[in-house]
């Protein structure tokens, strides 16, 4: 358990580039040369004239030959699970989960974000984050949520990403390059960047709003990652294992929500929606600091309800 000390002094390395202008030394070259050597320097003038158009061809050459990289099933996966990982550690850091001080401010889809930059829990985002992906590359998972629980270990809020109009593809075409047509039968972009990128920014935008709406949580609280799976996905069960299988609650045993929508995603062939959902119950006295997240769990439907 990591204590709000340890989490103020996480450790975090940064790097800058050297953008420095270099400077071109010819012309302190030529004011150091004697007239008499005109016929010297309308030599080097046409050398560096030839070697000035070999470099432009070269270039154009090359443009030429680079082609964008084809859309696969791999990378629309990829796109998405990098914007949940920006997604989760906006969610931190606006419900205050942990101090504000142990993040870092960040840039993504032209959004000023935040990066949580403490060890342990960058380290278990992109565990889980990793995980996720893996499931979604079998197209078993119907919703992934960030559930953020009270030290009793009850729910207080979900964030949820629903993935159920993902499109599925076998396993062995992961890495084919995908093709996507409007109505009329022309050829559209598999994955119009601009437009994610706008969309996601919107999201993004609408999900810092509405956190700011809401009442804050009580002291002590933590969080997982869950995923729902679909009728046709399979329970991670291999080893090692990464998730924790639960059940969800029905009937009375489900405590009311009150969900606020945030935005549908609708970019080429990606489509989601989010929403965020409050869970309706009284709160016990929590202890303060925070705590680190919990496992991942899963929700496999098939086993849901069963006794």
């Amino acid at each position: 358990m990591a204590s709000e000390e340890e989490l103020e002094t996480g450790a975090v390395s940064d790097s800058t580039r050297d953008t420095r202008n270099i400077e071109d030394d010819d012309g302190d070259d030529d004011e150091d040369e004697d007239d008499d050597d005109d016929e010297d320097d309308d030599e080097d003038e046409h050398v560096d004239e030839d070697n000035e158009a070999a470099a432009d061809a070269a270039t154009d050459e090359s443009e030429d030959t680079v082609e964008e990289e084809p859309v696969t099933y791999r990378i629309l996966i990829s796109s998405f699970v990098d914007f949940l990982t920006v997604a989760v550690h906006t969610i931190l850091y606006e419900r205050a989960l942990y101090p504000q001080t142990s993040f870092l401010t960040a840039r993504k889809y032209n959004f000023a974000v935040r990066q949580s930059r403490h060890p342990k829990v960058c380290a278990w985002i992109n565990d889980a984050i990793t995980a996720v992906e893996t499931e979604l590359l079998k197209a078993a998972v119907d919703k992934i949520v960030v559930v953020i629980y009270t030290k009793a270990n009850k729910p207080v809020e979900r964030y949820v990403f629903d993935a159920s109009e993902f499109p599925e593809m076998p396993p062995d075409e992961l890495d084919t390059a995908l093709e996507a047509e409007d109505e009329d039968g022309d050829e559209i972009e598999v994955l119009p960047l601009e437009d994610w990128d706008e969309q996601l920014r919107a999201l993004l935008s609408r999900m810092t709003s509405q956190m700011a709406k809401l009442k804050p949580l009580p002291p002590g609280c933590t969080f997982t990652i869950a995923i729902e799976l679909n009728e046709e996905g399979k329970a991670p069960v291999e080893h090692p294992q990464p998730w924790m299988p639960v059940e969800i609650a029905r009937g009375r045993e489900a405590p009311a929500n009150t969900t606020t929508a945030l935005r549908a995603v609708s970019a080429g062939e990606l489509h989601f929606q989010a929403w965020i959902e409050e869970v309706n119950q009284s709160q016990e006295a929590q202890r303060d600091g925070p705590r680190l997240p919990k496992k991942p769990v899963f929700v496999d439907p098939d086993a849901a309800g069963k006794t």
